[in-house]
């Protein structure tokens, strides 16, 4: 092939100005011509000695690639990775701390700061009244009711759900928290929560509304308390919220499909007791009127509901 002449000169002779400090070289070159480049002959000692030190390592690598190998053939180990069954989720499952088991604390009244609670009369809150009853001996939920303009008129469901709110009895010997039910026609199908009403900052969902909750309330209600169950409560909580908020058929089969895993073969999500689970995952079903629910979710539902005050 026609050779050309490089347009830029590879290696330019620059001059330095005497003021800088001179460095040592980091790369030994050597510059020599050649046929190809004339100005370029390089020779690298310490790439060569990277590389032999490079090769010294891959050996020791390979060596001790063999010691563990030859250490797990004599410990007789299987070389699978475990694999879940289902027996063994059952077990866990199973396993996990009840309610009733739970050391009761007494509750910080120093966080029992007064709550708005933004509501939508098209998707109520049913959290309340199950957290009202369920906590009824240790933390009495103060539940007051306003209408927003915007709401024309209140319907038979709403005003059902008010009247079981207000048939519970509040006891005064214990601690309480106040909550201000604002129904409200503007608010989308996520419930609001007001923590600091002076400065407004309202926190969307409803699981959001119970998450706040247990974290003030009674300790044994507290999910985020034991790591066993933390992660697989947030999981049913980001269900109940993808559930409502989901208008594709499909997608909402899915979910009631995980839900029902979760179930599995329990009475109850929290096992022998009612959890945060149970709560969250019957008000869901409350709230989107869901039909489609399988056998055992529907059992399910007709378990809790006289438990929570349906």
């Amino acid at each position: 092939m026609y050779k050309i002449k490089p347009i830029n000169q590879i290696w330019p002779n620059i001059e330095l100005p005497e003021c800088m400090y001179n460095m040592k070289t980091v790369v030994n070159l050597k510059l020599e011509e050649s046929a190809e480049y004339p100005n370029i002959n390089i020779s690298m000692n310490e790439i060569d000695s990277l590389a032999g030190r490079q090769e010294k390592l891959l050996i020791q690598l390979e060596q001790f690639k063999k010691q563990l190998q030859d250490i797990r053939s004599g410990l007789n180990i299987c070389s699978k990775p475990a694999q879940p069954s289902t027996s063994d989720s059952q077990a866990s499952r199973s396993a996990l701390p009840q309610i009733h088991d739970t050391v009761k604390k007494p509750i910080d009244t120093q966080h029992l700061n007064q709550l708005v609670v933004n509501a939508n009369p098209k998707y109520i809150p049913y959290c309340l009244l199950a957290l009202k009853k369920l906590w009824h001996d240790r933390l009495t939920l103060i539940i007051k009711f306003h209408t927003h303009s915007s709401v024309k008129q209140l319907g038979e469901d709403v005003k059902n759900f008010m009247n079981k709110v207000m048939s519970l009895e509040s006891r005064m010997d214990i601690p309480t928290l106040q909550i201000t039910l604002i129904w409200h026609s503007d608010v989308s199908l996520n419930t609001e929560l007001i923590a600091t009403p002076a400065s407004y900052a309202p926190l969307q969902g409803e699981v959001t509304l119970l998450r706040y909750l247990t974290r003030v309330g009674p300790n044994e209600f507290n999910y985020e308390a034991n790591v066993n169950t933390a992660t697989e409560v947030d999981s049913i909580l980001d269900l109940c919220y993808l559930l409502l908020n989901t208008t594709e058929t499909k997608e909402r089969l899915k979910h009631i499909r995980l839900l029902n895993t979760y179930l599995g073969k329990q009475q109850l999500y929290g096992g022998k007791s009612v959890s945060l689970a149970d709560v969250a995952v019957s008000s869901t079903v409350q709230q989107g009127n869901l039909n489609d629910l399988t056998p055992a979710l529907k059992s399910w539902l007709q378990r809790v509901s006289p438990l929570l005050g349906y």
